[in-house]
């Protein structure tokens, strides 16, 4: 197999000159979040990790929201 002599391929793709990813000014899509989610979950925290303090008469605001989808597998009948 090494005295075989190996043909290296060439892309026949023109460069265009473009950075990978995305490009600058595509908006892009997003999946938009549930109107009536099945269950909602308020997680909080009862003391700060950084320094200690008690946190339970303090209220709370909201930082981000977070949507987890799941699929389904429906069953062959």
């Amino acid at each position: 197999m090494s005295d075989e002599i190996k043909r290296r391929t060439i892309s026949l793709r023109e460069k265009s000159g473009k950075k990978p990813g995305g490009q600058l000014g595509h908006k892009g899509n997003t999946r938009l979040m549930s109107e009536i989610p099945d269950k909602t979950e308020n997680i909080q925290s009862n003391y700060c990790r950084a320094c200690g303090k008690e946190l339970s008469d303090i209220e709370g605001v909201e930082e981000y929201r977070e949507e987890c989808v799941g699929v389904r597998i429906v069953p062959e009948v």
